[in-house]
């Protein structure tokens, strides 16, 4: 452990010497990551539960409607696991557990 921690500091200190020489600045790495629920909603036919006024909408809905849009949202569900978008599946589940409660 001890020698992880010191090779750990003597890779700092070369890398603070080369940023130094080269008036380098160091800043926070932005990632997309976060970013790519609202990337992917895009493709999606019906995203009911992602925004705020879907979910006031959510809550006036007729079960009728509910089960339709069920119904809608777990054939989206099939459809993405059969074409192996394992990301849009996962999301599409969400929305519906969220419907169903």
């Amino acid at each position: 452990m001890y020698n992880a921690i010191m090779e750990t500091y003597r890779r700092r200190m070369i890398q603070k010497e080369h940023n130094d020489k080269h008036n380098i600045k160091p800043e926070l790495a932005i990632s997309n990551i976060k970013n790519i629920e609202s990337a992917k909603d895009e493709g999606f036919e019906i995203n009911y539960t992602k925004k705020k006024e879907n979910k006031k909408k959510l809550k006036r809905m007729t079960k009728k409607e509910k089960e339709i849009i069920l119904a809608n949202l777990q054939s989206q569900l099939k459809q993405s696991i059969e074409n192996w978008e394992f990301e849009k599946a996962a999301d599409l589940r969400d929305q519906i557990k969220e419907l169903s409660e």
